[in-house]
């Protein structure tokens, strides 16, 4: 009666087995244990689509890592911002708004200074003006002299003196032509009586 019930569940087995590996032959499995059944079903599941059960010892393909990039550097998918960028200092300086204050430091000059050293200085400032309409002149000095002439209307000059003496250090070669008559003119306003400065 025991090998009657031993038979009958290989029999079962077998038949299981058939159905999942859709196969019309099989042989008679003449020893048949427990462990070779669960192994049939591990293979069977992988061919039938479901996730095989791990065995012992391996990893499951999901926890397992990719293996590692060696001297392989990832694309980056942002674009590079170019750090420091370079800032011009071309800043759109007017000339009118540079020589308003020159020409008016001038004009309260001529009611006590020499003519001579007036007309000097004017001639200078004629010779700057050309060479900035001509081009010869660097949007950095256009620049420095904009705040030269801003310190001349507001009586500053001490600051207007410390322009001029940096841009006769770092860019004599634009400015040694006309920049003693801008000394002389700063000299000059410094010891004047500034009633005589007409707003």
């Amino acid at each position: 009666m025991i090998l009657a019930t031993g038979d009958a569940l290989r029999t079962v087995s077998i038949r299981l087995l058939k159905s999942l590996f859709r196969i019309s032959d099989c042989r008679i499995l003449t020893s048949f244990t427990p462990a070779s059944l669960a192994s049939s079903f591990r293979i069977a599941g992988s061919e039938s689509g479901l996730s095989p059960t791990p065995v012992d010892g391996q990893t499951p393909l999901k926890d397992r890592k990719p293996p590692p990039m060696h001297g392989i550097t990832p694309t980056s998918v942002c674009s590079r911002i170019p750090s420091n960028p370079t800032v011009t200092a071309e800043s759109e300086t007017c000339l009118e708004d540079v020589k308003a204050p020159l020409y008016w430091t001038l004009s309260a000059c001529r009611q006590t200074v020499k003519k001579q050293i007036c007309d000097d200085v004017e001639r200078r400032l004629k010779l700057f003006e050309d060479m900035w309409i001509n081009g010869k002149l660097s949007a950095l000095v256009k620049h420095r002299m904009h705040g030269l002439s801003q310190d001349l209307k507001r009586k500053n000059w001490d600051a207007a003196d410390e322009i001029h003496r940096g841009l006769m250090v770092d860019h004599v070669s634009e400015v040694s032509q006309w920049m003693v008559g801008v000394k002389h003119l700063i000299a000059e306003a410094r010891s004047l009586n500034p009633d005589l400065f007409q707003s």
